[in-house]
C-alpha cells in the first residue's frame, strides 16, 4: 500500500477524512478502497465503505473536485452526440444539446467519483 502513488488529492482528502473523524478504522476502510481502486484487492472480495464515511467522502468530491474535459473525452462525447444526431433525423426521438450537456456532466461525475481533476476518454466511453 506504500508504494501506490499518492497524488495531491489522495493527500488532502485523507487529511479531510481523518481531520474529521479521528477513527483508525476509518484508516483501515480507506486503504481498503485505494487498494480496490488500483485492483490489488482479492477476486471476489468486496467491500463497501460505511454510510458515515460515503457521505464524507461525497462532501469532500463536491468540495473539491472541479473535474474538466481531456480533449479526448469531449471527442468521444462529441462523436457520440454526432451519431444520436444522425439517428434522430432518421425518424428517431429528436436529439437537442441538452443531452450532450448530460453527457458532459455524466463524464464529469464519473470522473469526481474517482477524485481526478481531469475527465479521461475511459470516463466519456463509459457514460455514453
Amino acid at each position: 500500500i506504500l508504494s501506490l502513488p499518492a497524488g495531491p488529492v489522495d493527500e488532502s482528502f485523507e487529511a479531510y477524512l481523518f481531520g474529521m473523524s479521528g477513527e483508525e478504522e476509518a484508516l483501515s476502510v480507506y486503504l481498503q478502497r485505494t487498494c480496490a481502486m488500483y485492483g490489488r484487492q482479492a477476486a471476489g472480495e468486496v467491500t463497501h465503505l460505511p454510510p458515515p464515511m460515503l457521505r464524507k467522502y461525497i462532501a469532500y468530491a463536491k468540495a473539491y473536485c472541479r473535474p474538466r474535459l481531456s480533449p479526448r473525452a469531449a471527442k468521444v462525447l462529441q462523436d457520440q452526440y454526432k451519431e444520436m444526431r444522425r439517428t434522430a433525423r432518421s425518424g428517431g426521438v429528436p436529439v437537442t444539446t441538452r443531452q450532450l450537456e448530460s453527457l458532459v456532466r455524466l463524464a464529469e461525475a464519473r470522473a469526481k467519483l474517482s477524485l481526478r481533476e481531469t475527465v479521461t476518454e475511459t470516463d466519456a466511453r463509459e457514460v455514453v
